[in-house]
Formats: structure tokens, sequence, C-alpha cells
């Protein structure tokens, strides 16, 4: 499945980590949907902390829809 087979509201996982401080098995939401991917929320881990901002998804990024 694709970013961009979701729209606003729907939840998935992502299957890697390629986007920085994201992790596989957390749940991520679709906050906006774009030709080219989508804008997602969720918790993000960094070294210096965590964030809950939106961030870029990708298009070729490879994800799962939630239950």
């Amino acid at each position: 499945m694709k970013p961009t087979d979701l729209t606003p509201g729907m939840s998935f996982y992502l299957l890697d980590t390629d986007i920085a401080g994201t992790q596989v098995n957390v749940r991520y939401q679709c906050s906006q949907s774009h030709p080219d991917g989508i804008y997602a929320t969720g918790l993000r881990v960094f070294e210096e902390g965590t964030l809950n901002n939106p961030f870029w998804v990708p298009n070729f990024t490879d994800i799962q829809l939630a239950d």
C-alpha cells in the first residue's frame, strides 16, 4: 500500500524506518494527502527527545493500513 491510498484520518504503520525519528509498529495518522505523498502525525523519537508534529511521507514509502 502507498501513502496516497490514504485519506485524512486513516491510520497506518510504516514498514521500515527510513523517515527520521519514525519507528516500526508505531501507529501514525494521515493528516493531509497530496499527489506525491502525505503529511502524517505521530510520535517520532530522536536523541534529543520526541516530536509529535506533522512530517512528510513520500509516495514511494511502503505502509500498512492499521486496523
